[in-house]
């Protein structure tokens, strides 16, 4: 039995579908940076929590910093 095409026939499903899913980006619904507030960085509170962790000798690394929403004033 030749398993070869049926091997081709299910990687070349599996890559489509997997094309279809990475392009359904631009489908999407606005996201939450289109919203009639404004983000910005709470410097204050990065400060202090950076200062108490290098007296206790921790590195801090950022992936959500803190942030204060304003209202735009455009």
């Amino acid at each position: 039995m030749n398993a070869m095409p049926l091997r081709f026939l299910v990687c070349t499903v599996l890559l489509l579908g997997l094309c279809a899913c990475a392009s359904t980006g631009s489908r999407l619904p606005p996201g939450p940076n289109q919203s009639t507030s404004t983000q910005q960085l709470d410097t204050e509170r990065i400060a202090y929590v950076e200062s108490v962790a290098r007296r206790r000798g921790v590195l801090v690394q950022w992936v959500n910093p803190p942030t204060i929403r304003r209202d735009r004033s455009d």
